[in-house]
């Protein structure tokens, strides 16, 4: 995750059962990241500031990850130049 985010996709938090929009570099980051969401190991997490999500790493803010939805996915897109992982 420290290379720059190329693809866009919705991951999901088994904790709350909502999906949210993150940007990475590569298919492994997303697998990383939906890993670790899945066991709970704490390595990726998903913190809430009041109304705003971030994916955290290893207790360190990574980005922001709004909800998942396709007015999000596509604005994202737009915001960081990104393509949608299939």
């Amino acid at each position: 995750m420290n290379s720059k985010t190329k693809i866009s996709v919705c991951i999901q938090h088994p904790k709350t059962n909502t999906g949210y929009v993150v940007s990475v570099c590569c298919p492994k980051c997303i697998t990383a990241i939906q890993t670790s969401l899945n066991s709970s190991d704490n390595e990726y997490e998903i913190i809430q500031f009041k109304d705003i999500h971030v994916l955290v790493k290893k207790g360190i803010p990574k980005q922001v990850v709004p909800v998942c939805n396709e007015a999000n996915v596509n604005g994202i897109m737009k915001l960081v130049g990104t393509e949608l992982s299939s």
